[in-house]
């Protein structure tokens, strides 16, 4: 006599969802990037690697000009008679603005590493070989700028 044995085969499926939390520390603004390691440094002006960035942080602003960029700036508005949009700026109030004026912060001096941070005054910049990203202390209101893009908080 012969007996058939019935063989059944189970496949279970196993989903796993891993969920990404992003922490960022309570007094960084969204926007800006994380914090360096490095103690920031204290300079009033200064170029991102690349050169296509330059910073000056004085007279009550923080600003950044770009040389090269691939993003095209809102229209110039009527009240702006000088060079339209060649950077952002953040004052001591509000959020990023782009800049109206006759003359460009392109020119600093000091060549400021990839991944260091720069505070002078109110004022903090991140320094990035993608881009910068500055703001006001107090308020967190703020702008970055890259060849890429810019955004304003």
């Amino acid at each position: 006599m012969k007996v058939k044995v019935e063989t059944r085969v189970l496949t279970k499926v196993v989903t796993k969802t891993d969920t990404v939390v992003k922490t960022v520390a309570p007094n960084i603004p969204a926007g800006a990037y994380l914090p360096s390691t490095q103690p920031p440094l204290t300079l009033a002006s200064f170029v991102a690697p690349g050169a296509n960035i330059g910073c000056s942080l004085a007279g009550g602003v923080a600003r950044c000009d770009i040389q090269n960029r691939v993003w095209t700036p809102p229209a110039q508005p009527e009240s702006c008679k000088l060079d339209w949009a060649q950077g952002l700026e953040v004052g001591g109030s509000g959020p990023g603005s782009f800049v109206c004026a006759g003359n460009t912060v392109l020119d600093g001096r000091t060549l400021v590493a990839d991944g260091r941070d720069d505070t002078f005054g109110p004022f903090r910049c991140e320094i990035r070989q993608f881009g910068v990203a500055c703001y006001d202390t107090a308020d967190k209101h703020g702008f970055s700028i890259s060849r890429t893009g810019y955004t304003t908080f």
